[in-house]
């Protein structure tokens, strides 16, 4: 029996996600717990994507605003690299420059995966709540709030949660899974998507450097490996 993981990651510009040949030889801890039916159809559903036709290609990295790619070692945080360090960092980073300000914001996934992980550094936690960390509490910059793979049980502090606050998101939607042309028009908005799938063994074991999962796979049910699409909406 070919053995099942779990992982989230950030898809910036197709449902394909490429490792270096080092990691792709290396095995990885994943961490991702799906939700129930009733869990995921109770997300808010993002808005319908403007009318007219995407453009054939859209690569949000292009832009500079993603931190460079993390290691989150043997630890069960690939929710907290996910949607902190990728997705936040993002966020914040085209914000800034968009207003013609320096930035290289990195955040922490160790505040959220701290607060929301089940079953110890191994284990594992959702998107879902990992955005509500964001949402209701903010996030921290990484050289704030530091990563140690070993270490998970450190919480932050009053003052730190105080400092988090500024960093907020609005609010946070589910993306139509059955619609590649919403997924894209998220894209082409300048949200990232934040996906959850199950992938074999071999997504981290194989010699292959580009992973694409099967068509017929991301369209399963919660359970069984349904994809969660999501974007987020800055404060300001």
């Amino acid at each position: 029996m070919r053995r099942v993981l779990r992982v989230a990651v950030l898809v910036t510009s197709a449902l394909a996600v490429t490792w270096s040949g080092a990691l792709a030889q290396t095995r990885r801890a994943t961490g991702l717990i799906f939700l129930d039916q009733g869990q995921y159809q109770s997300i808010p559903p993002a808005p319908p994507p403007l009318s007219g036709q995407p453009p054939a290609t859209i690569d949000l990295s292009s832009y500079g605003y993603f931190p460079e790619p993390g290691d989150q070692g043997d630890q069960g945080s690939c929710v907290g690299w996910a949607v902190a360090y990728g997705l936040k960092s993002y966020q914040k980073n085209r914000e800034f420059r968009l207003q013609g300000l320096n930035a290289n914001f990195r955040f922490s996934p160790a505040f959220v995966y701290n607060q929301v992980k089940q079953n110890g550094c191994q284990g594992g936690s959702s998107i879902r709540d990992a955005l509500n960390i964001i949402e209701s509490q903010g996030a921290l910059p990484l050289d704030t709030f530091g990563y140690e793979e070993k270490l998970c049980d450190r919480l932050p502090t009053e003052g730190q949660v105080q400092s988090a606050w500024e960093y907020r998101i609005a609010k946070w939607m589910r993306v139509n899974v059955q619609s590649l042309a919403e997924m894209k028009a998220q894209l082409v908005r300048g949200f990232p998507v934040v996906v959850a799938m199950e992938v074999h063994q071999a997504f981290s074991d194989g010699p292959e450097a580009e992973f694409t999962p099967r068509p017929k796979a991301t369209l399963a049910p919660p359970l069984a490996g349904m994809p969660w699409l999501l974007s987020a909406t800055p404060i300001s």
